[in-house]
């Protein structure tokens, strides 16, 4: 499903509840707010996960700035550093920032044997001593809806009715549908359901590919 088919299917099953006429851009709207509020949840799905991304450190800066689409690290993955001269990815042990920064306060720059994540950046400890590759897997913010072209964004080729869920409670409680609230809501808990078994057997290594309903 691309993203104008997802956006269309979302206005004709609102239109089951409500003779209210809506502007596009009002549907638009809900499914950015709906994707925002997936994609701050607690657990994410491997679907918003990148490839292998590389950042050059700077010399005698701990400070590594996040990727703007950056939402969460991969909870099973690593941040690793590229050593420079044998090209070896080297885990850094993750730490907490409020205790790395005196613990590591007076030490000299070298390799980093740990790091955090505080506010915008990924802090090393040490420093950097020399320029080498940040190495790291992250849940990535699926990004914009292209309904023009039309584009896919992430939710739309994976699990566009969790989506339409999401936008559809919010909208059947603004129009005072308590039909369609009851109907996007019992959608909703379906759809995370399925996602949730996704995910599970994807860790387990037991994928079976689950038919929508």
């Amino acid at each position: 499903m691309n993203d104008l088919e997802m956006k269309n299917l979302l206005e004709r099953r609102l239109q089951r509840f409500t003779v209210a006429t809506l502007e596009n851009t009002y549907f638009q709207d809900e499914l950015i707010a709906a994707r925002d509020r997936l994609e701050k949840a607690p657990v994410l799905p491997d679907f918003l996960l990148t490839e292998l991304s590389s950042t050059e450190v700077t010399v005698g800066e701990s400070r590594v700035g996040k990727p703007s689409d950056f939402l969460a690290l991969w909870e099973r993955g690593e941040v690793w550093y590229e050593d420079p001269t044998t090209l070896k990815l080297i885990p850094i042990k993750r730490g907490i920032a409020e205790e790395l920064i005196p613990k590591y306060s007076g030490v000299a720059n070298g390799k980093p044997k740990e790091y955090a994540i505080a506010g915008d950046y990924i802090r090393l400890f040490p420093s950097p001593d020399v320029l080498f590759n940040l190495k790291m897997i992250y849940y990535q913010s699926s990004g914009a809806f292209d309904y023009i072209t039309p584009g896919t964004n992430r939710w739309s080729a994976n699990y566009p009715d969790l989506l339409i869920a999401e936008a559809g409670i919010y909208m059947a409680r603004v129009l005072g549908s308590p039909g369609g609230d009851n109907f996007f809501t019992a959608m909703q808990q379906r759809e995370a359901a399925r996602l949730t078994r996704h995910e599970v057997s994807l860790e387990s290594g037991n994928y079976v590919a689950e038919a929508e309903t």
